[in-house]
């Protein structure tokens, strides 16, 4: 079986094959073929890789016994109860019977006719075990081939990939009616190229590969993921009467024993260096091919003909369709002339199929390329749609940030606002408090002022109430409190009018301020 890396070098080495008979006619390819070699080289060197045929063949023999033996699927039933209420108890067994016999302290009563009744009961469950010692040796041999081979193939392919190549051709020419020059240069150090390992060795390697990607899949098995989760065995391996007799189980421990036991890397390596030396006959070929391809490349670009020689191209397959097909309609048509005569012979009948069916193959060849240019527009516009669809993505991002920055702006705006009005506010309550503390310095000296003046008057008395001894003197008391109430009210309902006033005065001037 082909691997991925053959298969792409057989298909690039037949498009370089196309590309040779198309060219085959072309004057700058005749050109560069004929004009004198000015300069040109190359070089490559690699690590060539000889893979242990023995190991390799040994897993490879054993990978259907691994499949065989996972196909059995052996299992163990584990038996397993528990003493439960008669009401709980859903499935008697025999089991039940042979329990509730050894221990007769379950039975509650028993009846006239000799039926046992109970208070509890033995109930047994049967689990199917799969974690039996062959299955958890299969695992263990499967876990083992898988690192035995995973380790193999990295350092193969790590190895085999490790290569390096220059190569310089340069061909020039001058005719009557011009010049060309063309020069190519290339140098790679790779580490991971498929071209470098020898078809053999790409061969050798994709094998493995197939045999790391059959055992995972066992491991990946409903058996084995199961089975993983077992206590995982250790070495010495017992065999059991199953791996000693069973032919699969037996197989597997000799691979298993193979394995454990092998020494060494499984491969060599050798190192295939070539030196600097002239370009080949053959590879200046294939060069000149390429750079005759490169200046039909080069003129489309730089005058833009792509467009005309697409319809070129089409037009011309047009033709070659219409010709093949009225071709092999005349041949067709010419047959059942003699066939409708009773003169077609059964060769020329099987020639008449033979054409029909290249006539319909003709019609399916162009109905795939139609096909193929449709998908190769649907492409086109998917990779449209994919760049509009991520411009689209770009602008709603982008739309999305100035939103959020214009969001974050009134926020912030906001809350400046706000602490502007906090700060008015709070000096407004400030200097409203301080007024009122003004205000009440003021009625407490008017109050000294007022209390003084009536002392003075002879209105109050300066003697507090221990100096009441008689009801003459409360009856004084109470009168200046009359009178002091009296003259107090008068007083309160002045400065009232005076406060009013001053209130009703702030506010129109506050109100102007506003304005």
């Amino acid at each position: 079986m082909a691997t991925d890396d053959v298969k792409r070098r057989a298909g690039l080495y037949g498009v370089l094959r196309e590309i040779s008979r198309l060219v085959a006619s072309d004057p700058v390819r005749e050109a560069l073929e004929n004009a004198p070699e000015s300069g040109g080289m190359m070089t490559g060197e690699r690590r060539a890789v000889s893979v242990d045929e023995e190991w390799l063949a040994a897993c490879e023999g054993a990978m259907e016994h691994f499949g065989r033996a996972i196909e059995q699927s052996r299992s163990l039933i584990k038996k397993d109860g528990e003493v439960v209420r008669i009401d709980r108890a859903k499935r008697p067994s025999k089991d039940s019977v042979t329990h509730l016999a050894r221990h007769s302290n379950l039975i509650k009563s028993v009846t006239d006719d000799g039926t046992l009744a109970p208070e509890e009961i033995y109930i047994n469950q049967n689990d199917e075990d799969l974690a039996v010692y062959e299955n958890r040796f299969l695992y263990l041999a499967l876990t083992y081939t898988q690192d035995f081979i995973s380790h193999r193939y990295d350092g193969i392919t790590r190895a085999s990939a490790e290569a390096g190549v220059t190569l310089r051709f340069d061909r020039s020419y001058r005719t009557q009616s011009g010049a060309v020059s063309y020069g190519l240069s290339m140098s790679e150090t790779s580490t991971g190229s498929g071209d470098a390992a020898g078809l053999a060795e790409q061969q050798t390697i994709g094998r493995i590969r197939e045999l790391l990607n059959t055992v995972s899949g066992y491991l990946q098995s409903s058996l084995m993921k199961t089975v993983s989760s077992a206590p995982k065995l250790t070495p010495p391996i017992v065999r059991t009467n199953i791996i000693k007799n069973n032919v699969h189980f037996a197989a597997i421990y000799d691979l298993y024993s193979y394995l454990t036991s092998y020494q060494g890397d499984g491969f060599e390596l050798k190192n295939d260096a070539k030196g600097e030396r002239g370009i080949d006959e053959r590879t200046a070929a294939a060069l000149s091919d390429i750079a005759a391809l490169q200046f039909f490349v080069a003129y489309q670009g730089a005058f833009d003909g792509w467009e005309d020689s697409e319809s070129a191209y089409e037009e011309e397959l047009d033709e070659k369709h219409r010709q093949t097909v009225r071709r092999l309609r005349l041949d067709v048509e010419a047959a059942r002339e003699k066939a409708a005569a009773g003169t077609l012979s059964e060769r020329e009948y099987i020639e008449l199929l033979e054409k029909s069916n290249a006539m319909l193959a003709e019609e399916y060849e162009r109905a795939g390329l139609d096909i193929s240019d449709l998908r190769r527009k649907d492409r086109q516009s998917r990779g449209e749609i994919i760049k509009l669809s991520a411009e689209r993505d770009m602008m709603r991002d982008r739309l999305e940030q100035t939103v959020k920055k214009a969001e974050e702006r009134i926020r912030e705006n906001a809350q400046h606002a706000e602490r502007e009005y906090s700060a008015r506010a709070d000096e407004r309550i400030r200097r409203r408090e301080e007024e009122l503390a003004e205000q009440r310095s003021e009625w407490q000296r008017e109050n000294d002022l007022l209390t003084a003046r009536l002392r003075a008057e002879g209105l109050i008395k300066e003697s507090a109430f221990e100096d009441i001894d008689d009801r003459g003197d409360f009856i004084k008391l109470e009168d200046e409190y009359a009178a002091l109430g009296e003259y107090y009210r008068k007083q309160w309902t002045r400065m009232k009018k005076l406060i009013r006033s001053r209130e009703w005065k702030n506010s129109k001037d506050g109100g102007e301020g506003g304005q």
